[in-house]
């Protein structure tokens, strides 16, 4: 078969698979509350929801600290308000269905209602299927949804993680898992798994655990800070206190990932930390680290610089570490990629497991810019020097060659004794040379 042709479908398909994964699951709303003027609060999502806030509130109200508007928050500006018939209206949008659903937020209580709604998408007086969560006084929070037509609910409590202490920022998430075909083997009649947590600590208390079938549907609005049916006319059911950085994602954020977005905002979740030039991360961002100079010397770099991903205000060979641990694990890998693997990062990087390894692929690769004059990661520039040299086969090459993370990054191979490093390098030289000259040409 002709290999261009081959190459060329190869790398159409890897090329399309890479792209349905990369928009399978995103951020579907995003709330960052960082306005100082108006009545819209923005959707910074692809969804562009935005939410009209009611009720007089304004995000600049007055400069009266103590009254409604933008306040400092924890990423930003945050949204005070809520304390009476305030709230935000997004309108009936982002039903989660069938599918599987996260809501993230801030929220910094001032007074302790009886029942705070802080984000809600139903309604509770008919009890159609829906989800929020609320503050329930001084004792707790409380994270509910409920499904199908006879409403069959989960209600998660906070009790044991200690009271509700006012005027405090708290990190607020659940997660909402459909799925029918494996169902939980102690619960063989349920659909879903609920999980919430509290500042990245999961909800200890299941007050209502009923098993639970069909989608989570309305026609209410997705509101913040206050219930959504009739009863809160006079701001029964509101909530009192601060709102940040509100997030919702159609996938089931981990238990890390929930403590990422605590720690980093929803918009880091977005983008990862590997990912320069917004294209995933890939070949083409490792290059640009590397073109920020001798990292093997060290760069020296400001505060917030991109390139300097543990924030020593230095670009070197640590940053080459962390680059590719967040390229890994980014995409679901249990492990970082390693130094020597050349062809793990490209268009069919974490689609075909095979290429993660460090083998003869990646030893012809590293021949090829041997002589010095490639300086990019898939020829061989592993220490960030520029460089193409036997530094970088045998501190980087030569260890991972057999793949030895704990079995789990890919197949293993014979090691090559350090011995023959020299027998290998001048080998490969001339292996190299007979192919580019044709001699050893393929049948095709």
């Amino acid at each position: 078969m002709n290999t261009t042709k081959l190459f060329a479908i190869s790398a159409a398909v890897f090329l399309l698979l890479g792209l349905a994964r990369a928009t399978s699951a995103a951020i579907i709303g995003h709330w960052a509350f960082d306005e100082t003027a108006g009545t819209i609060a923005a959707d910074s999502s692809s969804g562009g929801n935005n939410g009209i806030l009611q009720g007089g509130l304004r995000f600049d109200f007055d400069a009266d600290p103590n009254s409604f508007g933008s306040v400092p928050g924890v990423f930003g500006n945050a949204l005070r308000g809520f304390s009476g018939t305030e709230y935000v209206d997004v309108g009936d949008v982002l039903n989660p269905g069938t599918n599987d659903y996260s809501v993230t937020l801030w929220f910094k209580p001032h007074s302790n209602p009886g029942l705070g709604m802080i984000i809600n998408k139903g309604n509770l007086l008919s009890n159609n299927p829906g989800y929020n969560i609320k503050q329930s006084g001084a004792t707790r929070f409380e994270a509910r949804n409920s499904t199908g037509t006879s409403d069959k609910r989960r209600r998660y409590r906070t009790d044991g993680l200690g009271s509700v202490v006012l005027d405090t920022w708290y990190h607020l998430a659940m997660t909402m898992d459909h799925n029918p075909a494996i169902p939980d083997p102690n619960e063989p009649g349920n659909e879903w798994t609920f999980r919430a947590y509290l500042d990245g600590v999961e909800f200890p208390t299941k007050n209502i655990n009923e098993d639970q079938q069909g989608p989570i549907r309305n026609t209410q609005s997705l509101r913040f800070g206050r219930r959504n049916d009739n009863s809160d006319g006079a701001g029964i059911g509101a909530a009192d206190g601060d709102l940040d950085d509100v997030g919702i994602f159609d996938q089931v954020l981990t238990q890390s990932d929930i403590l990422n977005i605590m720690n980093n905002g929803v918009a880091s979740f977005a983008t990862p930390g590997c990912d320069f030039d917004g294209s995933g991360c890939g070949l083409s961002d490792i290059n640009l680290l590397m073109a920020q100079g001798d990292l093997t010397a060290g760069v020296a770099a400001g505060a917030g610089n991109q390139f300097d991903l543990n924030n020593d205000n230095t670009i070197n060979e640590l940053d080459i570490g962390e680059w590719l641990g967040l390229a890994g694990t980014s995409r679901g890998y249990a492990s970082g990629s390693l130094r020597g693997d050349t062809d793990d990062l490209d268009i069919d990087f974490d689609l075909n497991s095979s290429t993660r390894t460090v083998d003869i692929t990646d030893f012809q690769n590293f021949l090829g810019g041997f002589t010095g004059a490639g300086s990019t990661w898939e020829v061989g520039n592993f220490n960030g020097d520029n460089i193409v040299d036997i530094t970088d086969f045998s501190n980087h090459f030569l260890p991972n060659f057999a793949a030895t993370n704990g079995g789990s990054y890919g197949p293993g191979q014979a090691i090559p004794e350090p011995s023959t490093i020299v027998l290998l390098v001048l080998g490969g030289v001339v292996l190299a040379g007979l192919v580019r000259r044709g001699k050893l040409a393929g049948s095709g």
